[in-house]
């Protein structure tokens, strides 16, 4: 599913753009009160010898009717017609003289279905991936998992370079909450299992402070706000070394 959805978001996306090309390309045949007044954007229509075969400037190229700049006028029209022009390049835009603007609804509506095709298709995957890891290894493992990436991240904070620390941040803070904290809610029925329901709230009261400071870190981090990422990164090494005892004393 999610390959075809990303396969509509690239027909979609090229259905778009071929669309938008002909955004200031109206036809002729929308009548004159339409396209009157407007000014062209580029040469139009082929001016043609009395035996029909078309007329050729002193440089060898094909004599235009009109030039850019020229306004449109029902004279003006009536001779891009009669050459066989079917559409001019104007300079002007209107969404009723969009000849395939429907064409761009249809790709936008493409591309908004294919980007949440994948996204739940993404959601899907990681919920499905941290149900596994909760079965195989239990939330306890998650939750180490999660630990051991914020003391990383600390420990490493002062000899990485300062570019790239809030970088590390957002990439193993981000990968922590798309598994680690999914596993550790998809561990729900193993918790309340080991540690009853009672205990099972009291774990997860703690978890979701810790969780809020990580999220704070990763904000912080998207922000570039290195200081503050700092600091909440402590609050939720903290949290989790009492909440880790915690479980531990549990068992």
């Amino acid at each position: 599913m999610k390959t075809l959805a990303t396969l509509l978001v690239w027909a979609s996306l090229a259905l778009g753009v071929v669309a938008v090309v002909t955004a200031y390309t109206p036809s002729l045949e929308i009548g004159d009160a339409r396209l009157a007044g407007l000014h062209l954007n580029s040469v139009a229509g082929v001016q043609r010898n009395a035996d029909g075969t078309p007329l050729m400037n002193a440089r060898g190229g094909l004599q235009p009717i009109a030039s850019a700049g020229d306004e449109l006028t029902p004279e003006l029209l009536a001779r891009l017609r009669e050459s066989g022009a079917g559409y001019v390049r104007v300079k002007e835009f209107a969404w009723s003289r969009w000849p395939a603007r429907w064409w761009f609804v249809l790709a936008c509506g493409g591309l908004l279905a294919g980007a949440l095709i994948i996204r739940r298709e993404t959601r899907r995957q990681t919920a499905a991936a941290a149900a596994d890891r909760a079965a195989s290894e239990g939330p306890e493992a998650a939750l180490g998992s999660i630990r051991d990436t914020v003391a990383r991240l600390l420990a490493e904070w002062s000899a990485t370079a300062p570019e790239a620390r809030l970088a590390r941040v957002l990439d193993r803070i981000g990968h922590a909450q798309r598994v680690d904290v999914a596993a550790v809610a998809a561990g729900r029925e193993l918790l309340v299992a080991r540690f009853t329901l009672g205990g099972y709230a009291q774990i997860m009261d703690a978890f979701a402070a810790a969780e809020r400071q990580l999220n704070r870190a990763w904000s912080a981090a998207a922000d570039g706000v290195e200081d503050e990422a700092l600091i909440c990164l402590r609050r939720a090494d903290e949290m989790l070394g009492h909440l880790t005892a915690q479980v531990s004393a549990r068992r």
